[in-house]
């Protein structure tokens, strides 16, 4: 005999766990995900870049 969920309730999937879930997005100040020794900041193009190793964050540049 099998198990039938009643009609009116409707199944939902656990939620993830923390570690699970994507990492927020990069911001000002945030420590480098490359050396994680520099702090991201602003270029002159609007792009995040760590001083410290040179590594670049491109997606959220702006046209000004």
């Amino acid at each position: 005999m099998t198990e039938h969920l009643p009609t009116n309730r409707i199944a939902v999937p656990p939620l993830p766990r923390l570690a699970d879930r994507p990492p927020d997005a990069v911001r000002p100040g945030a420590s480098c995900p490359n050396c994680e020794q520099g702090r991201l900041d602003y270029n002159g193009l609007l792009e995040l870049e760590c001083p410290n190793c040179g590594y670049i964050i491109s997606e959220g540049g702006g046209c000004t």
